[in-house]
């Protein structure tokens, strides 16, 4: 068969490279666009955060009233500046790995018995209890025996910023049993610490140290949510451009292989 007829039958037709150009096209510019609405959303979650946690403090109960009641989702609660009021329960603190400027650390998450339960839904006992993330200690200072004059014992009034916590990457290397954790597991801190009055769903992280120079020193920094959105979005964008430049290569050069 000759060569030429065989280029302008079924084989030489534009007809596949196109139908598979515009599948791709439309799968590039369907992510491209996704990436830009979730950048909206990503900017409205920044500044939403960056406002409740410039705000004056609430009283935890007050902000958590507002996620029971069903006025926002939990995920709203988290980032905003609170104040709460109790006694430490230096015996039950909890030590995270922390590593920073001072090497390696440990970050102290002391339960506060609240001079006031936290509201509750109907039907559910108050939490009496929330996680304080006081501070860092260097690694040489984590028993608590080592700082006792910086863990006060009578009442304290702390302000901080609310945290969800969460488990990471390397929480499964936790070991409850030595008292090392890897990450703000609440939920683990909370079983370890067994039976008895109810502990918040939610962290308080604060912003002054409760207990003097001897007390772990909070690292209360400014909010850093990672928003790559945009660089995503014009990834897939450029992308499809890039598509779009081949097909077009291709297209001319098999019109003048035709021609010739």
């Amino acid at each position: 068969m000759n060569p030429e007829m065989k280029a302008d039958g079924p084989r030489g037709s534009l007809l596949w490279p196109t139908v598979l150009t515009l599948i791709g096209l439309a799968i590039l510019l369907s992510l491209g666009t996704w990436q830009m609405r979730r950048l909206a959303w990503k900017e409205a979650l920044i500044a939403r955060v960056e406002a409740g946690a410039k705000a004056a403090p609430k009283p935890l109960g007050e902000v958590l009233a507002d996620v029971i009641q069903g006025k926002q989702p939990f995920e709203e609660a988290e980032f905003r500046r609170v104040s709460v009021s109790g006694r430490f329960d230096h015996v039950h603190e909890f030590h995270v790995w922390a590593p920073g400027k001072i090497g390696p650390a440990w970050s102290v998450v002391t339960p506060l018995e609240l001079s006031t339960p936290l509201p509750a839904a109907p039907g559910a006992q108050p939490a009496g209890r929330v996680l304080v993330i006081r501070g860092v200690v260097p690694e040489h200072r984590k028993a608590r025996e080592m700082r006792a004059a910086g863990n006060p014992e009578g009442v304290v009034e702390i302000v901080g910023r609310t945290r969800i916590g969460r488990t990471g990457t390397f929480s499964g290397g936790s070991n409850p049993e030595h008292n090392q954790w890897y990450s703000y597991d609440s939920a683990g801190m909370i079983q370890a610490l067994g039976a008895g009055t109810p502990v918040a769903a939610v962290l308080v992280e604060a912003e002054t140290a409760a207990g003097g120079a001897d007390a772990p020193k909070p690292e209360l920094g400014a909010i850093n949510l990672t928003n790559r959105h945009l660089e995503y979005a014009l990834t897939w964008y450029g992308l499809a451009l890039t598509l779009i430049g081949v097909y077009v290569a291709y297209a001319v050069s098999r019109g003048r292989r035709r021609a010739a």
